[in-house]
């Protein structure tokens, strides 16, 4: 889960590069645009990078949109299997054996994304992104989050969905 959100995070701050402030427009920083014009001269971005970085953008986050649709689906199947009366154990195997399969799909689709990326960018662009993404990460999460989601775990009614993987739902 992490990992898909900071490639969201890596996807999303390099999408946003893709428009200057309108005239008149509230100071850089503080409107989405300024942002997106911020981050374009920050990593110095070409028009052509950003409209790279754009349709990469939107083909992951479609791609890890059903991805993660389908892993939450196959969740709900298996945790309906473990509750029947009779629990199958070969359909059980099998539904554990689709999630893996899942699983390792939503990664893959993550890294390719990544490379695609890369692929776009230069050395330095690259690592100048990576540190504005680390860095509007650290400034979006909230101060115990990790503890919150620990806690969660732990209840006794908590489902076979729930928890901190990398394949969970964007939040």
């Amino acid at each position: 889960m992490k990992q898909i959100l900071a490639l969201a995070a890596v996807l999303g701050l390099a999408a946003a590069a893709v428009a200057a402030p309108s005239e008149g427009s509230e100071p850089k920083g503080r409107t989405r645009l300024g942002r997106r014009s911020m981050l374009k001269e920050d990593v110095g971005l070409s028009d052509d990078q950003v409209s790279q970085l754009e349709r990469l953008h939107r083909e992951t986050a479609r791609a890890l949109v059903r991805k993660q649709a389908d892993l939450r689906i196959a969740r709900m199947e298996l945790r309906d299997l473990l509750a029947a009366a009779t629990v199958d154990d070969k359909a059980v195997d099998a539904k554990v054996k689709q999630l893996g399969a899942l699983h390792e799909a939503t990664v893959r689709a993550r890294v390719e994304g990544r490379i695609a990326v890369r692929k776009v960018l230069t050395a330095e662009q690259y690592q100048r992104l990576d540190e504005l993404s680390r860095e509007h990460r650290r400034a979006r999460r909230p101060g115990r989050q990790g503890e919150r989601r620990r806690d969660r775990r732990s209840r006794p009614d908590a489902s076979v969905d729930e928890g901190d993987d990398d394949a969970g739902a964007v939040r």
